[in-house]
């Protein structure tokens, strides 16, 4: 007698379990995955700020002073007015040089250099787990060319622990800005670090290197990482001060979040907690949950606090 051949295959609910298997699996995967790459995401972020916070070093090596904060956000750093009071430009023009970018800095001596500066893709301007190099939205300045793509920055300059929501485009002219009667807003009450037309010193620093915040990831309301949001988002990186590129510790910082501007305040794209770099140079991660009273006082020069790490 011969035997029929019996057919190998899958019936269709074998197929179906082993499709629901392999979705499991994948559904497993992913937050793995994730994870893993916000944790290098967030290693990089702290390099770049450990890199910006070493340059402040430097530029006050050299110069005598950290980063001046320049004039308003109606201006593009100028590399023919030094790095004093009378340079318009804030902390991130100036430390430039301290960057490996001193060409991208010594170009910017015309109108139509300083329009290709505000262009200039520098990678470590922004978190990889907020946003690529450059996005959309600008608004015209005093000393440069119009552009509509233009730099943006994801870190912020200690400029105090003071309430601060004055949007101020400085001087209209370079010959105002320079004019020893030109009246500038007073930032007495200032108390970071980086600021309006500031020359500060680590001498200036009473409550210690190690507990005064130099720099920080910033806050941005999540839905607009690719337009900016004005008062908060919406100038390049290469201004003076502003709020883009400056904030404060008045209010605690918060995770980006949708739905919520706040222009003044730092924070970050991480879960948990954001970056900072302390003047000392040390890069550490806050948690959102930091205390009121301990972070306004991580703003202040004069103070100081130690942080909550997390």
């Amino acid at each position: 007698m011969t035997r029929k051949p019996v057919k190998q295959g899958f019936t269709l609910v074998e197929l179906l379990v082993v499709i629901a298997i392999i979705g499991i699996l994948i559904a497993l995967l992913i937050p793995a995955v994730q994870a893993v790459r916000e944790a290098a995401s967030k290693v990089k972020c702290k390099n770049q700020i450990r890199q910006m916070a070493i340059a402040w070093h430097h530029h006050h090596d050299v110069h005598k002073h950290f980063p001046t904060g320049g004039w308003g956000w109606g201006w593009v750093g100028d590399v023919n007015q030094g790095y004093g009071k009378n340079q318009p430009g804030g902390w991130i023009f100036n430390t430039l040089p301290y960057m490996e970018q001193n060409n991208t800095h010594s170009v910017a001596g015309t109108d139509a250099a300083r329009g290709d500066l505000i262009e200039s893709r520098l990678s470590y301007l922004n978190c990889p787990s907020r946003r690529q190099e450059k996005v959309r939205t600008n608004y015209g300045h005093f000393n440069a060319e119009y552009r509509e793509l233009v730099a943006k920055s994801d870190y912020a300059a200690n400029a105090g622990s003071q309430y601060r929501n004055e949007i101020y485009p400085g001087p209209s002219s370079l010959g105002q800005g320079m004019d020893p009667n030109y009246y500038w807003p007073p930032t007495n009450d200032h108390t970071g670090v980086c600021f309006q037309r500031s020359k500060l010193t680590f001498a200036s620093l009473r409550a210690g290197t190690s507990n005064v915040l130099m720099i920080g990831e910033k806050y941005l309301e999540s839905r607009s990482y690719q337009t900016g949001l004005p008062r908060a988002d919406n100038e390049h990186a290469f201004s003076g001060y502003n709020n883009d590129i400056y904030r404060t510790t008045y209010f605690p910082p918060l995770h980006d979040r949708p739905g919520y501007d706040a222009s003044t305040i730092f924070g970050s794209a991480h879960t948990a907690t954001l970056n900072v770099a302390y003047c000392d140079g040390s890069v550490h991660s806050i948690s959102y949950s930091i205390s009121t009273d301990v972070w306004s006082n991580l703003g202040n020069r004069d103070v100081g606090s130690l942080s909550q790490e997390n």
